[in-house]
Order: C-alpha cells, then structure tokens, then sequence
C-alpha cells in the first residue's frame, strides 16, 4: 500500500463513507434507516470512493464509525471478490454491516452533496429545496461540494 494511500484512510480512520444518489438520500433521510443492498449496507473508509465509481452517486453520508460500531458489527469487505463469494480476497477499501441500519440519522456526522455528480439526478430547482429541508432537519454540516474532501 502507498503511503498516500494509507494517509488517505488514516484521516478517517472513525468515518466511514456511504455514497448514494440523492434521489436514495430523500428515502434514507424520510425513513431513518440505510437499507441492505445484495443483503448488505455497503460502506467504505475511502472519502473519495466515488470518484472512481460515479455511479454510486452524488450524496457521500458520513457515519461515525465508533458509534456504529457499538450496535452493528462492521466487516471489511471487497465488493469485487463478494461476487466470487470470497469476501475477504485481496485488498478492500469497503466495509460492511449485513442488516439495516437502523436510526441512522444518529450516526451520521456530515452530508456532503457534489454538486458535479448530481446534475442528471435531480433539477436544479429540486436540489436547492433539498438543501433547504436538510439544513432544517439536521444538526450537522450539509455541504455542497465540486470534490470530495475527508472529514477533518
């Protein structure tokens, strides 16, 4: 492992990432709860997971992990050898809890919107009413960014 690399992770080292896309987000938010995927809650400790993999979204959920970890039991996992049924081959920048998490507005410490990604997902008009209606439900930062930064 790179040092960059291992630097990258050690900055949150108690946030673990959950991206989705925003039009998800409104669902996770309304229902209180992360909902298992394939019979998991995909999670991950790279802050900038989806930059890579676009497609996983637009909004980025900051959990703290520490809390989490009190209730769930947190896995590693490598979603690339989960579909080969070996979860634990090679290098994994992902975590996993195989239930629902429940509640989860208590574990999360920041959302972050990329305003690159969402464009497509959601209109414009629509966006800015949901930011409006999570800075009012939540006590916590709601950034819209142009790139994915890690938690300090």
């Amino acid at each position: 492992m790179s040092m960059t690399k291992l630097l990258s992770e050690a900055v949150d080292k108690d946030v673990l990432y959950h991206f989705t896309l925003s039009t998800n987000f409104l669902k996770i938010s309304k229902d209180n709860k992360l909902k298992k995927k394939q019979g998991i809650v995909s999670l991950t400790r790279k802050f900038n997971f989806s930059n890579e993999w676009e497609h996983f979204g637009d909004v980025r959920i900051a959990l703290d992990k520490r809390l989490l970890s009190n209730n769930y039991k947190i896995k590693p996992f490598n979603w690339v050898a989960y579909r080969t049924k070996d979860s634990y081959y090679g290098y994994e920048d992902e975590e996993m809890v195989n239930r629902d998490i429940r509640n989860s507005n208590k574990y999360i410490v920041q959302i972050d919107i990329n305003q690159t990604f969402h464009k497509g997902y959601i209109s414009n008009i629509k966006f800015e009413t949901i930011i409006s209606q999570l800075k009012n439900r939540y006590s916590i930062p709601i950034n819209v960014v142009s790139k994915w930064e890690p938690i300090r």
